[in-house]
C-alpha cells in the first residue's frame, strides 16, 4: 500500500495570515466649512494602543491604517478642535479582520458620528 503523509502545520499559519491581509481603517471625513484638527485614540480595556491627529481642510478626508490586528473590544475617542468629543466602543471579529472593515468618522461644526462599516 503507497501512502503519503502532508505536514500540514504551516498551511494554516499560512492561511490565517492571508485571511487577516486587509488592515482595519479609519476614514475621517470634514463635512465643515472650518479646518478641524481631530485627534483620534484607539484603546482597549487596558491600553491605549494609538493617538494620531490629523488637520483636516473644509470638505476633505484621511484614511488611516490601525494597529488592530487581534479581535477584541476596542474603543475610539474623536475629539475635533474647534468642536465636540465622542467616544465609540466597538467590537473586531475575525471577519472584520479578514474583509478590512473600516471605522468612518463624520466631523462637523456640532458633531462627531463614528460608525463601524463592514
Amino acid at each position: 500500500t503507497d501512502t503519503t503523509t502532508t505536514d500540514t502545520t504551516n498551511d494554516t499559519d499560512t492561511t490565517t495570515a492571508m485571511q487577516r491581509s486587509r488592515p482595519i481603517q479609519i476614514v475621517v471625513r470634514s463635512s465643515d466649512a472650518a479646518t478641524r484638527t481631530v485627534t483620534l485614540e484607539l484603546s482597549t480595556d487596558t491600553e491605549t494602543i494609538d493617538t494620531t491627529t490629523v488637520d483636516l481642510d473644509p470638505d476633505t478626508r484621511a484614511t488611516l491604517d490601525t494597529p488592530i490586528s487581534e479581535p477584541g473590544r476596542y474603543e475610539l475617542t474623536v475629539s475635533a478642535d474647534p468642536g465636540p468629543t465622542t467616544t465609540r466602543p466597538f467590537a473586531i471579529d475575525d471577519y472584520d479582520l479578514r474583509a478590512g472593515s473600516n471605522l468612518i468618522v463624520e466631523v462637523d461644526e456640532s458633531e462627531v458620528t463614528v460608525l463601524l462599516q463592514e
